[in-house]
């Protein structure tokens, strides 16, 4: 992965068209600057993970990846907006990562993990954010977002 311009840029994805989330016939990925006017950005190498939505462990780590319902919206819409894991953790999990699945607004946007612990045995809170450069408003209509969630910190390595 790199970081070859100072200027930003956040990764997304969608399916079949922009609205929809990626499916396994369509998956298209890349990167936003959302309303920024300045649209030329440096190329950049991705890095992204693909998984079957469901729960599991990998080397003794349990998880869950999913894509939620059409519900997150903005940050000043009131979040978090939060998903209800489908099996519970043991415990707190440690870290998740979340990014927005299709793009139902026409601001742009990117998912976050909201508030100082946005992961519990059981849910997840999240938030769409929107950069402030047509506009300083940072509400947002509802997105589908795209989590995978890790019980405890993990190091895989793939095998050659």
């Amino acid at each position: 992965m790199s970081e070859n311009d100072s200027n930003w840029s956040v990764f997304w994805s969608y399916g079949n068209k922009r609205t929809n989330p990626p499916s396994a016939t369509a998956l298209h990925l890349g990167k936003t600057v959302a309303e920024d006017v300045n649209k030329t950005r440096a190329d950049e190498v991705v890095g992204f993970i693909v998984m079957e939505q469901g729960t599991g462990t990998i080397n003794g780590v349990q998880y869950e990846a999913a894509l939620g319902p059409d519900t997150v919206r903005g940050v000043e819409n009131h979040p978090p907006y939060y998903y209800t894991l489908s099996r519970p953790f043991s415990q707190q999990p440690a870290f998740a990562i979340a990014t927005i699945s299709g793009m139902d607004g026409n601001n742009g946007g990117w998912a976050y993990l909201y508030g100082a612990t946005p992961l519990s045995a059981t849910q997840i809170g999240l938030a769409i954010d929107e950069d402030q450069i047509g506009d300083t408003e940072r509400r947002h209509t509802t997105e589908q977002v795209a989590y995978l969630v890790f019980e405890a910190p993990i190091a895989y390595q793939a095998m050659p």
